[in-house]
């Protein structure tokens, strides 16, 4: 559920579907779920430098403080509801960081085509 919405929120185009020439809502569809598809290769590509779990916790977020809090009120759906916005904002991180490696490899991959071009010219 959180992923289709973020999906639809990282790969919108902003376009009205009333313009000419528009794709056909399956088309959009396909295209938003390629565009997806070629983001989730880069999930958790940097997770290697996070420190291991069994060590020290990372110290909790303002938003995980009041879902602990709303638990001890007894108020399980403000708990659910500042649950799913945690959720949301968590994969939101994930989705930045996978389109920055995304990015970086994209650039990466630029520059050693152009590096190669020039030594083939070079000879």
């Amino acid at each position: 559920k959180i992923s289709l919405l973020l999906l639809s929120l990282c790969c919108s185009t902003g376009t009205n579907s009333d313009e000419p020439g528009e794709t056909s809502e399956p088309q959009k569809q396909l295209e938003k779920e390629k565009h997806w598809d070629g983001l989730k290769q880069y999930f958790g590509v940097n997770d290697r430098f996070h420190p291991p779990a069994c060590s020290k916790p990372a110290p909790k977020s303002g938003l995980e403080k009041s879902i602990e809090r709303a638990i001890a009120e007894g108020d399980i759906a403000k708990a659910e509801e500042m649950s799913d916005r945690l959720a949301t904002r968590e994969l939101a991180v994930k989705i930045a960081q996978a389109a920055d490696c995304r990015d970086f490899a994209q650039r990466k991959q630029e520059e050693e085509a152009l590096r190669a071009a020039q030594k083939g010219r070079s000879k």
